[in-house]
């Protein structure tokens, strides 16, 4: 191929003026860099764009604090400043809310401490109480267990007596077993 590409005095470059029997170095050539910082700074802005909204403007975590409830509560602030109403929703969001979290176990926090929270009852449905284990299905659960092992030892009790009298008969096991085409 290359005695070929010689012959015709073909190259994909042309050749240098200023190193004879050299190629030229071909460069890139930026036809359109214009294009290609316009969608640099279009990439860019809609990353920043899609940041400050996430950050700014988004309700995150239905209103319970969170990493971006400062910047929020910020805007809103700003919000207030500027325009003098706020809606029910964003004025409940400028007060801090925490979930119904206490920082101790409840059993190092008295009552009227100011971390203490009471758990409210939930009610249970009676079908799920139904299937919780209670200590009588532990009891019956560990009977049956019992059962089953007393009778696997009636049942090795039994096969010693009779291997002990001689009463075993000569079994399946006793006699060599056919092979499936000589090898199974």
């Amino acid at each position: 191929m290359k005695d070929t590409m010689q012959k015709l005095q073909y190259s994909p470059r042309p050749k240098s003026q200023l190193y004879p029997g050299q190629y030229k170095v071909l460069r890139r050539v930026n036809n359109y860099p214009r294009f290609y910082q316009g969608a640099l700074f279009t990439t860019r802005l809609l990353a920043l764009g899609v940041g400050v909204y996430a950050v700014f403007f988004y309700r995150w975590n239905e209103g319970f604090d969170n990493v971006f409830s400062q910047f929020y509560r910020l805007r809103l602030r700003a919000k207030y400043i500027l325009n003098g109403e706020l809606s029910k929703q964003e004025l409940e969001d400028l007060v801090p809310k925490q979930r119904g979290y206490s920082k101790r176990p409840l059993s190092f926090v008295s009552e009227s401490e100011e971390g203490y929270v009471r758990p409210e009852p939930k009610e249970i449905d009676p079908k799920f109480l139904m299937e919780r284990p209670d200590e009588r299905h532990l009891m019956e659960a560990q009977k049956i267990l019992q059962e089953r092992e007393e009778r696997l030892m009636r049942a090795i009790d039994i096969a010693e007596e009779q291997i002990a009298s001689g009463h075993v008969e000569k079994t399946a096991s006793n006699t060599p077993r056919r092979k499936l085409f000589g090898i199974f």
